[in-house]
């Protein structure tokens, strides 16, 4: 599992091409096939070891922490194709993880989207989350091939809350 290589391409391309070029060099010595990674993450709160800003949903402004779930950040994007053709090259497979329920839904609480979504649950997200994933699914088609066999998670630890409810709603 690795999940910083969007969060410091975001700061320097061409630096964070370097750094991850070395890592998944080894990691492919090493016998490693397929790499696990979050797409996103965006959290305030100022505990959260995760904190990042790094998400595929346009901010309405850079300072605040409010989505406009509709509207793409193609930052993002460049950044997350930057990656998918870096594990390419490295003949690497990628395991894409869409969500995150505990450090990742941040764009989906109350109060910090325009979209009138009131969690990463609500049944208004979907739509949007779905968007999301066509999108995730389309690009790597695009970079590994239509032949290429895609292995996703949809979400990490959806049962964080402790009850059953949120996998239901993951599956459904």
């Amino acid at each position: 599992f690795i999940g910083d290589f969007q969060w410091t391409y975001y700061q320097s391309p061409k630096e964070a091409k370097e750094k991850w070029n070395q890592t998944l060099e080894r990691y492919r010595k090493l016998g490693v096939g397929r790499i696990k990674f979050f797409v996103w993450c965006a959290d305030p709160h100022p505990t959260n070891k995760y904190i990042k800003d790094i998400c595929p949903y346009l901010k309405i402004d850079e300072d605040s922490w409010i989505y406009d779930l509709s509207r793409w950040d193609e930052r993002w994007f460049e950044s997350y194709i930057a990656f998918l053709k870096l594990l390419k090259e490295k003949d690497l497979k990628p395991l894409v993880c869409a969500f995150m329920a505990r450090y990742g839904d941040t764009p989906f609480k109350v109060g910090h989207n325009v979209n009138s979504v009131s969690g990463i649950y609500d049944k208004e997200a979907r739509k949007y989350q779905i968007k999301l994933i066509n999108r995730l699914l389309r690009i790597e088609r695009n970079i590994f091939g239509e032949d290429h066999e895609i292995h996703f998670e949809i979400m990490n630890e959806p049962h964080h809350d402790g009850t059953d409810r949120t996998v239901h709603a993951v599956a459904d």
